[in-house]
């Protein structure tokens, strides 16, 4: 595998410094990694907003359906206009 221009310059940093330093930059590394693997756990496992408003939402939908008002409806449009045309 070869190394990216980053990596090799990583690693040529890293080679010039003493061995406490390496081992603190090994460490920072390693908790950096962690906390990304843990960043993207959380982030499959927790809802959006979204998700949480419209599952919320339906549950509400779901225990106080809504009552919609459909009177307007059940009147001849074409009567009701005035518009009627007569052929």
């Amino acid at each position: 595998m070869q190394m990216t221009y980053i990596e090799e310059n990583i690693l040529q940093a890293v080679h010039n410094l003493p061995i406490e330093k390496q081992q603190e930059i090994l460490d920072f590394s390693l908790f950096l990694k962690s906390n990304i693997e843990d960043d993207n756990l959380q982030i499959k496992t927790q809802r959006s907003n979204f998700s949480n408003a419209l599952h919320s939402f339906l549950n509400d939908v779901k225990e106080n359906p809504i009552e919609i008002d459909t009177q307007l409806f059940e009147n001849n449009r074409a009567q009701a206009s005035g518009r009627d045309f007569i052929l």
